[in-house]
């Protein structure tokens, strides 16, 4: 009962054409089971649009807390559409896991500051957002958010209020964006492939020199690497402590992003829109490996400078991540026949570091291949992917050569 059809016919050019229009029933999907908000509109004032996102608004806020402090926060708000309200229903679930799990439990709480912090959900104003979706003059000042849809939803009276999420807001750049920065340009490789070390210590100084400019939003990470891959560590020990599969760490930390706060930098997990719970047995730890290989597609990021991407969460689910486990080892074998995964490309690494970051990476990659083959995998656990990753910060060795 959640999708209306309804056909017609439309003269387009003089030519007839059938049309099947797919309107969605919306009046149960607003009566979510998570509860009534837990903000009221006046403890939440937007400023503008920052952008689109998976499945909707996402509006520059000020949480107002009962005590006066003002935070900085981010607002989203769902598209009109059933995959919108699907993923924001996905979101809102993760987020309930998420929070939930003991105090007692410090391996878990250790992490709480690695996932981004949900301050709280509310309803917002249709009226106020048509408002601001359109203006006559043609220029709407939050563009982000659809007119034509708010004004359909608002024609067919199924709601004067929309659902919002409230998150902290992390503006210091993603994972992937920081690293991509100290990326060798493609251009500057010779033709057959390999670098020499004076080009690479020239060149990968310049970007340093640029990366570290009072202006840059990544001034500061170059100098503690170590702590946003250990807070990205913790953050995963979570959320699969608490059965959370993201489904969504396609890139090397795209979904990552830089977080500073009382006790330094960090690294903070967000947008969980493809999250699933898993309940725990054998398929739940082949989707719970998927993730875990992504940790290692970082660190290869970080080490040599090059993209391998994980499968798209639409491969594998906690139900069957049968799919997405073969695709994984198909592109593992790939690159192991390929280039040895390690050619003579510019690598940006430490070369005393390389084999252990590279021993790491084998670490946790191996729970997926095997989980591909249907073996039984070894008690790959965060506790020693962390312990692995102090133990090289305590060499007191920067993580990128050159510096």
């Amino acid at each position: 009962n959640e999708v209306i059809s309804r056909k017609e016919v439309q003269v387009i050019n003089g030519r007839r054409y059938k049309v099947t229009r797919h309107m969605l029933n919306t009046t149960e999907l607003l009566q979510w089971h998570f509860g009534p908000p837990t903000l009221r509109s006046e403890e939440v004032a937007l400023h503008g649009c920052l952008g689109t996102g998976t499945y909707g608004a996402a509006l520059n806020a000020t949480h107002i807390a009962a005590d006066g402090t003002l935070t900085s926060a981010v607002v989203k708000v769902p598209v009109l559409r059933h995959w919108g309200f699907r993923f924001f229903q996905n979101e809102m679930h993760a987020f309930d896991a998420l929070d939930g799990g003991s105090p007692d439990d410090l391996a878990l709480e250790a992490g709480r500051r690695n996932i981004v912090r949900r301050l709280g959900n509310l309803t917002l104003s249709l009226a106020w957002l048509r408002a601001r979706a359109g203006g006559a003059d043609g220029t709407p000042p939050w563009s982000c958010l659809n007119g034509t849809d708010l004004d359909d939803f608002a024609r067919r009276a199924i709601s004067d209020v929309l659902p919002a999420l409230v998150l902290e807001q992390l503006p210091r750049g993603s994972v992937f964006q920081w690293l991509g920065q100290l990326s060798m340009n493609e251009s500057r490789a010779s033709s057959d492939g390999s670098v020499s070390r004076r080009e690479q210590e020239m060149y990968f100084k310049a970007l340093l020199k640029r990366i570290r400019e009072p202006a840059s939003r990544y001034r500061e990470p170059t100098n503690a690497a170590f702590d946003v891959l250990i807070g990205l560590a913790w953050g995963m020990r979570r959320m699969q402590g608490l059965n959370v599969v993201h489904r969504d760490l396609v890139e090397p930390g795209k979904n990552v992003l830089l977080k500073r706060d009382g006790r330094g930098l960090t690294a903070a997990l967000i947008d969980f829109s493809q999250a699933e719970a898993c309940v725990t047995g054998r398929n739940g730890a082949g989707a719970r490996a998927v993730d875990m290989f992504s940790f290692g597609n970082v660190l290869h990021f970080a080490c040599y400078g090059r993209v391998i991407r994980s499968v798209p969460w639409t491969r594998f689910s906690c139900a069957d991540p049968k799919p997405g486990l073969r695709e994984l080892s198909a592109q593992h074998n790939n690159r192991l026949t390929l280039d040895g995964m390690v050619g003579d490309d510019f690598n940006r690494c430490s070369t005393k570091l390389q084999p252990q970051l590279t021993s790491l990476m084998e670490y946790v990659w191996q729970p997926a291949l095997d989980a591909a083959d249907g073996k039984p995998s070894a008690n790959h656990s965060w506790a020693e992917v962390i312990d692995r990753l102090h133990a090289m910060r305590a060499e007191r060795r920067p993580l990128f050569r050159f510096m």
